[in-house]
């Protein structure tokens, strides 16, 4: 998290509509893109982005938010997720994202500049071809820009209280 952040939703909400300037998450923005060599210059031209495994679309809303020249499609199989992040842009003036019913290894954007997974790819059930399937889908000149939580390699070294 990062400095002076907060997980509480209205703080969340003010980040999204411009009230506010730190929550979860969004060090994404601030900390962890600019690390990436070029993307936060190619994001603020306006590039095109897919956010796999978004859930109801918070971080692809900060993202959203944080470049209003660039697209941003966020991608989940759980169809009650995309209903809940589409009715969200909807009432909030997102204009530069979107919400699709869709897996990780068969959406259908092509001649991406960036792809996120954020706490995801440990989840799928078929990691190696979301993998091959973002691969494909990325500009030769493309970023993956992945996030997993700090973890074991054998199982036994993950199991215990949260």
């Amino acid at each position: 998290m990062c400095a002076g952040g907060t997980r509480d939703a209205a703080a969340r909400n003010d980040l999204l509509t411009g009230g506010g300037t730190c929550v979860e998450g969004a060090e994404v923005v601030v900390g962890v893109q600019p690390a990436l060599d070029g993307v936060v210059a190619k994001l603020q031209r306006g590039a095109q982005v897919a956010d796999i495994g978004c859930g109801t679309g918070q971080s692809t809303f900060i993202m959203a938010k944080a470049f209003p020249s660039s697209t941003f499609v966020g991608y989940d199989f759980h169809e009650p997720s995309i209903a809940h992040a589409t009715a969200y842009a909807r009432t909030n003036g997102a204009e530069n994202v979107r919400f699709e019913v869709a897996k990780a290894k068969d959406f259908p954007a092509r001649d991406l500049d960036l792809v996120t997974c954020f706490d995801v790819l440990h989840d799928l059930g078929d990691p190696v071809g979301a993998a091959a399937h973002i691969h494909r889908a990325l500009k030769s000149d493309g970023t993956w820009m992945l996030m997993e939580p700090l973890a074991g390699d054998a199982t036994e070294d993950n199991l215990g209280p949260v």
